[in-house]
C-alpha cells in the first residue's frame, strides 16, 4: 500500500484526522504523471488545502464557483497549485462522479 492508499483508508487504525475536511473527495486518482513529477508529499499537503476550501492559485470567481459546487455538491470543485520544483498541477472534485482527480496542469485545462 502506498503513501496515498494509507493517506485515504478510512479503515486504517493508524490514520488521524490532522485536519479537517470541508468535503469529501470520494475516489482519489493521482495520474502516473503527476505521481512521478511532484513529490508525494506536496500532493497530500495540496489535497488537505483542497478540502479545506484553499484552492491555491485560482481567481475569486473561480473560487465563488467552487464554493457553488461544494454547497449544493454539483459540479466540480477544482484547485490549482505550483510544487516546490515550479510544476504546476490540478486537483479537481467531481461531486457528481464522487471522484478527484490530481494531475498535471499540462494534461488538464481548468
Amino acid at each position: 500500500m502506498d503513501l496515498f492508499e494509507k493517506y485515504m483508508d478510512p479503515f486504517d487504525p493508524n490514520r488521524k484526522a490532522k485536519f479537517k475536511a470541508q468535503f469529501d473527495c470520494g475516489e482519489l486518482e493521482v495520474d502516473p504523471a503527476a505521481r512521478t513529477s511532484v513529490p508525494e508529499r506536496e500532493i497530500l499537503d495540496a489535497l488537505k488545502r483542497h478540502l479545506q476550501m484553499d484552492f491555491g492559485e485560482r481567481s475569486a470567481e473561480e473560487d465563488f464557483e467552487n464554493f457553488c459546487a461544494i454547497t449544493f455538491w454539483r459540479g466540480n470543485a477544482r484547485s490549482k497549485y505550483i510544487s516546490k520544483n515550479g510544476i504546476g498541477f490540478s486537483i479537481e472534485t467531481d461531486f457528481d462522479q464522487n471522484q478527484t482527480r490530481v494531475a498535471l496542469l499540462d494534461e488538464r485545462l481548468l
